[in-house]
């Protein structure tokens, strides 16, 4: 059997046929077949009825997977947009949306995933979920004139908002 690779988190199912015969691994395994999820080297001994035996030996490398992080599910406000990044450089990339580019920008909620593929065909996946925070609403009244001496109230309300007027008062 030729050495192989596999994407970390596979398994290998390894098959040293001549059914009816006895096998050793150098698992310790006695059966025909063997499932591998670990680099290394396998051998197998396998003898017919008649005494005779040959044996084979398999390489196996383990290809490792990109590692996504979208980060933490999140919002932003009604008027933003967000730009997600599903980083390793030169991979292949598939979005929920359709997109195939390392970034995209969103500007609405939802659920936005992505699956990256390596050189090797090894592929992982990440999922954030994006909230929409709505504006504050405010109505300062329409344009209006006092005479000299008298005074306006404003009122931005939004109660527990923060507020910073042109006029530096943050009440």
């Amino acid at each position: 059997v030729n050495d192989t690779s596999i994407c970390f988190g596979e398994n290998l199912v390894s098959n040293a046929g001549n059914i009816g015969d006895i096998y050793l691994w150098n698992t310790g395994a006695i059966s025909q077949t063997i499932t591998v999820d670990s680099a290394g080297t396998y051998f197998v001994r396998v003898t017919n009825a008649n005494g005779c035996s040959a044996s084979d030996t398999i390489n196996l490398y383990l290809n490792p997977l990109p590692v996504v992080n979208l980060g933490n599910d999140t919002s932003i406000c009604f008027d933003e947009n967000l730009v997600l990044n599903a980083g390793n450089i030169g991979n292949t990339y598939l979005w929920n949306t359709g997109a195939t580019t390392q970034t995209i920008t969103v500007e609405s909620a939802g659920t936005y995933s992505v699956r990256v593929t390596n050189a090797n065909g090894c592929s992982s996946s990440d999922t954030i979920n994006v909230g929409i925070n709505p504006l504050p609403i405010i109505n300062l009244g329409n344009d209006t004139s006092i005479c000299f001496g008298e005074s306006l109230v404003l009122n931005a309300d939004n109660i527990g908002d923060t507020y910073l007027w042109n006029t530096g008062a943050t009440s």
